[in-house]
């Protein structure tokens, strides 16, 4: 490949890069939000008197938000898969170890041992 080629490629690849980065970063920020919401729910139905309803609809809340949440986590680990296999295509483009962030965080990272999703199984690469 030209040097030229291989410079806009790089390029292409940086941009899709941050763009997924900033993608788990929006999501990261979601699920704070996420978290927020449920513990306003949860304090307003421990200082409200108790109801049946009012525990079945706190409920049921608590689970869609919980579902959203968990729905979050897999969408920042399927961008992260990604962006590791970027890191390795841009480093081996430019023959140089020069993203590795993501690589080595699904290595060894405990967001990796928390979250094994039978759905995305990471690949040797």
């Amino acid at each position: 490949m030209a040097q030229d080629d291989t410079r806009l490629a790089v390029e292409i690849l940086l941009k899709e890069y941050e763009t997924l980065r900033e993608e788990v970063i929006s999501r990261i920020n979601s699920r704070f939000t996420i978290l927020g919401i449920a513990v306003a729910v949860l304090t307003w139905l421990l200082a409200s008197p108790l109801s049946d309803h009012r525990l079945m609809v706190s409920g049921v809340g608590l689970l869609v938000l919980f579902d959203i949440w968990y729905y979050f986590a897999f969408l920042i680990r399927r961008c992260s898969v990604h962006i590791m296999r970027l890191e390795q295509e841009i480093n081996a483009l430019v023959g140089r170890k020069l993203l590795t962030w993501e690589t080595e965080s699904m290595k060894h990272g405990l967001f990796n041992k928390l979250l094994e999703l039978p759905i995305i199984r990471r690949q040797k690469l």
